[in-house]
């Protein structure tokens, strides 16, 4: 794991459940979704799970932008 931790953790800071923005959209569904790959840090193995998997199926733009905001922090 990095110093800024996992791509995972850093999702969870945009877990709310009052929010309707894409991004804690997203981020609510990660949090509950309980196979999501929580510890790995590839970029590939990531975009490869969000696209594989039906449950965003609409937020592959919403996962490239927090990607982006994930490693240039």
């Amino acid at each position: 794991m990095t110093k800024r931790g996992t791509f995972y953790q850093f999702v969870l800071t945009f877990v709310d459940p009052y929010k309707l923005d894409r991004k804690t959209q997203f981020a609510n569904i990660v949090f509950n979704d309980v196979s999501f790959p929580k510890y790995n840090e590839s970029h590939d193995v990531i975009r490869d799970y969000v696209e594989l998997t039906d449950l965003y199926t609409s937020f592959g733009d919403v996962f490239d932008e927090l990607w982006d905001i994930y490693i240039t922090r």
